[in-house]
Parts: C-alpha cells; sequence; structure tokens
C-alpha cells in the first residue's frame, strides 16, 4: 500500500514516496526490491531492501531515497504507483501492485512568469525595444506589490515595480510593460525578465528567457476585431481592424475570415487593392462577401489577415466582435477666392463611426439661407474608413458668387447612409483661401484631442491628439468619480502624435481621459469592454 505523506507536497520539492511491503507468504522476506513510476515519469524508480527481515503477516514501512520533484506543471493530484518484485519469483502477483493519488499542497506565495509577450523574436536594430511580461499569481497570499526585472547583453538591467489595486489573486493573471525600453543591437541576444516576490517558496517559475534577432526591418500584421454592420435588412456586413506592428509600410495584405469554424469556405480578399498601411496604424477593410441574414445566428465568426515574410504568425486572426454604427461628420467649408468673380466650393468631411467601405454621401450647399436653390451633388468615398484623420474633400462642380470682403452667409451638410447621429451632419464653419487644390496646403495646427480607436476597447486602443508646437503633454485616465488611474507624461512633437493604451488593468466601463498641454485641457470619453 501507499501511504499518505505526513505533510501534503509542494511545488519545488522532492516527493519521496512511503509505501507499506506486507508479508503474505510463510518465509521471512529479506531480499525485496520496491519501485514505483509517478506521472512524467516514464523509467521506474526502483530500490533493493536487503536483510529487510519481514517476519510472515508483517508490515514494514519503507521511504523511498529517491524523489519526485514536483513543478507547477504537475498534475495536482498527481498519479503514483508503487509495486514490488522478489527474488525468487513472486508466486502470486496480483497484489504486487497499488496507484494512488497524491494531493499537492497550496503555495502560500508564489508569482511565476507565464511568457514574455513582447518583443518579438525578430526585432528592428538600433530600435527603442519596449518590454512587457505575463505574469500569475499561483500562491494563496494577493500581491500587492511585485519587484520585475530584465536585462539584455549591453543594455544594462531595469528594475521596476508593480503596484497592484485591486491585488493580484491566487490564479490571476496580469500583463505589465515595463516603463523603461532599451536600444537593441544587430544580431542575436538574450532577454532575461524575472520577479523578485519576497518569501516566494518557489523559483523555477522566477525567470524566463527570450532570444531576440536584431535586424535591419520586421514584418507583423495583427489582427484587432471585428466589427458587424447589420444595417441593410437582407445581409450581415464585416469588417476586420488590423494593426501593423512592423517597423515598415506594409502592402500586399490578404483579410479574410470564416464562420462556425469552416475553413472550407474562406473569404478572401485583398485589402484596399494593394495599398500600403504605414507602420504603427491601423487598416479596416470592409468585405465585399457578407452573410444572409436568413442564415443567422453563427456560432464564431474568426477573420485574419496576412502578408508575405511576417515574423510573427501567432496573431493574425480574431474571433472578437462589436457592433458597429455609421456616423458621418461635416467639418468645415473651403472657399477658394481668386480674380474670378465666382468661387469654386469644397466641402471637408470624415467618417464618425465605425463602419467603412464604399459609401455613397449626398452633399448639400446652402448660399444666404436660400434653401429653395441649394446645390446638391452625388460624392463616392471610396474605401472608407473609421479613421478621423482620413479627411474626404468633395469639391462642388457648382460655383458661388465671389463676397469682396471675404464673408459668406454659408452652410453645408450631408446624407451619410444609415447614419446614427445626424447632430454632426451640418457645418457653418468655412475658411477663405487662395489658392488651387485647397487640400493639398496644411491648415494652421491648433491643439486638439482625438476620440480613441478603438472604442470600446478590451487589450489596447490609440489616442491621436495634435500640438502646434513641440512641448510637454500629460495624458490621464479617471474613473466617473474623479480618480485619477493612470498618469502619461511626456515631450511631442509639433503635429499629431498617438499614445498606444495597453492592458491597463481597469475593470468594464465608463472611463474619461484629459489631456494637458500649456494651460489647455481637452477631455474625452472612452469604454472598456471584457
Amino acid at each position: 500500500m501507499i501511504l499518505e505523506p505526513t505533510a501534503l507536497p509542494n511545488y519545488g520539492s522532492n516527493y519521496y514516496p512511503r509505501v507499506g511491503i506486507h508479508n503474505y507468504g510463510t518465509r521471512v522476506l529479506d531480499n525485496v526490491e520496491v519501485c514505483y513510476t509517478s506521472e512524467g515519469l516514464y523509467i521506474p524508480i526502483c530500490e533493493n531492501l536487503v536483510n529487510a527481515g519481514i517476519e510472515p503477516g508483517e508490515t514494514m514501512e519503507y521511504t523511498f531515497e529517491t524523489g519526485t520533484y514536483l513543478t507547477v506543471d504537475s498534475p495536482d493530484p498527481f498519479g503514483i504507483c508503487a509495486f514490488t518484485r522478489l527474488n525468487p519469483t513472486d508466486v502470486y502477483s496480483d497484489n504486487d501492485s497499488l496507484c494512488q493519488d497524491i494531493v499537492i499542497g497550496p503555495l502560500q506565495k508564489d508569482v511565476g512568469i507565464i511568457s514574455i509577450n513582447s518583443p518579438n523574436a525578430q526585432i528592428v536594430s538600433n530600435d527603442q525595444i519596449e518590454v512587457a511580461i505575463q505574469i500569475r499569481n499561483y500562491g494563496l497570499d494577493p500581491v500587492s506589490e511585485l519587484p520585475v526585472a530584465y536585462s539584455v547583453p549591453g543594455a544594462g538591467q531595469v528594475e521596476e515595480t508593480i503596484h497592484f489595486n485591486p491585488p493580484l489573486y491566487n490564479g490571476d493573471e496580469y500583463v505589465y510593460r515595463f516603463d523603461r525600453t532599451f536600444r537593441s543591437s544587430f544580431g542575436a541576444v538574450n532577454l532575461k525578465c524575472w520577479t523578485g516576490l519576497e518569501g516566494d517558496y518557489y523559483h523555477d517559475n522566477d525567470t524566463v528567457y527570450k532570444r531576440l534577432e536584431g535586424t535591419s526591418s520586421t514584418r507583423d500584421l495583427e489582427a484587432k476585431y471585428i466589427t458587424i454592420d447589420d444595417s441593410d435588412p437582407n445581409t450581415i456586413a464585416l469588417q476586420l481592424a488590423f494593426m501593423n506592428r512592423s517597423s515598415v509600410g506594409v502592402g500586399d495584405i490578404t483579410v479574410g475570415y470564416f464562420v462556425n469554424g469552416d475553413r472550407e469556405n474562406i473569404v478572401q480578399e485583398t485589402y484596399r487593392l494593394g495599398n500600403t498601411v504605414p507602420a504603427g496604424t491601423y487598416g479596416y477593410h470592409r468585405f465585399d462577401a457578407t452573410l444572409p441574414k436568413a442564415n443567422a445566428p453563427y456560432s464564431i465568426v474568426t477573420a485574419f489577415v496576412s502578408a508575405d515574410g511576417e515574423n510573427d504568425r501567432t496573431n493574425d486572426t480574431t474571433s472578437v466582435l462589436y457592433m458597429g454604427y455609421r456616423d458621418g461628420v461635416a467639418d468645415s467649408i473651403l472657399i477658394e477666392q481668386t480674380y474670378l468673380p465666382d468661387c469654386r466650393v469644397q466641402l471637408k468631411a470624415h467618417n464618425g463611426g465605425t463602419i467603412g467601405g464604399t459609401t455613397q454621401v449626398r452633399a448639400h450647399l446652402v448660399l444666404n439661407g436660400d434653401f429653395a436653390n441649394q446645390i446638391i451633388e452625388d460624392f463616392t468615398w471610396e474605401y472608407d474608413e473609421p479613421n478621423p484623420n482620413l479627411i474626404r474633400y468633395m469639391n462642388f462642380t457648382q460655383r458661388i458668387p465671389k463676397s469682396e470682403d471675404g464673408t459668406y452667409n454659408i452652410m453645408a451638410w450631408i446624407e451619410y447612409p444609415y447614419d446614427a447621429d445626424h447632430r454632426n451632419d451640418t457645418t457653418h464653419v468655412y475658411a477663405v483661401r487662395s489658392y488651387v487644390g485647397l487640400e493639398e496646403v496644411a491648415e494652421e495646427l491648433t491643439f486638439d484631442l482625438e476620440q480613441n480607436q478603438p472604442n470600446p476597447f478590451d487589450a489596447e486602443t490609440a489616442i491621436g491628439f495634435t500640438l502646434p508646437e513641440a512641448g510637454e503633454a500629460t495624458l490621464t485616465i479617471s474613473n466617473n468619480l474623479g480618480q485619477v488611474l493612470k498618469t502619461i507624461k511626456g515631450t511631442y512633437g509639433s503635429g499629431r502624435n498617438t499614445i498606444v493604451l495597453r492592458d491597463l488593468g481597469l475593470p468594464e466601463g465608463i472611463y474619461y481621459y484629459t489631456m494637458y498641454y500649456k494651460e489647455q485641457k481637452k477631455v474625452r470619453k472612452m469604454i472598456i469592454t471584457k
């Protein structure tokens, strides 16, 4: 028989089985071979008991001198089988072996690293590299503070402390991105990451290594989420959002999807007729192929993105679904005033919703309140994307009379199909220009804070903002009680900049982000979903 241990075995220690050997024969047993196997142990461990002297009818307890090392990968409970061998041969072998499950005792304190999530194995040499690790609390005690560190040859050692609020409880996982980055070298190096929890009993999972190779460039596309457009009464349209995580722009991108796990009927299309997606930006592809509503509901939809030469294929697919909405926004009117007696007029607008694709838009222009003689024209927004920086410039073919003093009583609006918000369809804002090619001349920069993309989001979102001059800006994230939960401060260049928020560790809900620049501030709302 296998005897229960006096104390539960624990991870990070050797378990020494204790067995009871009973002599069912009529002679004294002197030479006995006793063996055991356990899960993950393919060759039995055997030990010889010489001059054991077990009398008939008596039981001897024996503890093996060779133990089994328990790791966090060991199942709990784990199975163990013990058996005896006699010389000469045992005449009755049915009672020679016995199997039993052994319970592993819990660890009081133990936090381990599951993986190094970032960077990928291939990185761009001489670039600033961000390090992210995924950790797990294997212990019983909640953890409020955790020292973590990483090192790269030639780049020194980085030590930081994670502060958990609420604490990291048993079984919880957390992705931490180090504040400090390192500059990569050319060639291969080993990245070492580790934790330093005080009182941690089990150290086998404290340290993880990753082999990095610095190259001249990297290529990586990540599928982020799928947006559903059910505005049509008969079909369901799908749109894939993906991000170019490469160090260079990527073109010739293939996108596709399949439903209900049926890979035999994959829809595959080319993104935007092969247009290049710049590094660090999002791409949105609305599929031409649709799903019939008559076959709904669909249990799962999986979309993918790919391009030749990618370094990381693990993030090419997604099954995350969001319901989409349509919203066309009229921004401003540009009037080209030259020596001619009439002027060309241009309407600036953009897609403020979450659905893209080729869109037919009708634009209206009214001068001096004369609605009976409004100018109406239709425009096609090809490859329309839910990107506030993708401005549509619509040039009316009909011109308006020139105002000698440069002032106009003018308004314009758009009819956007299935528009969900009509409050931003109309604009009275206009500017007078004196050049040809209105869209090619940059307008004067002003401080602006954009809506985060995507929104809502789970693990990652990007916030764009514009500064009229290079300088210091601060971004804060707060809850609906006004409590500041995170602060990001930095120096940014003139023009448009982007801050990417990843794995904030915040529960689902509504939050507010505020940007401070000089004596100005702007606030927007964002939504976190799980």
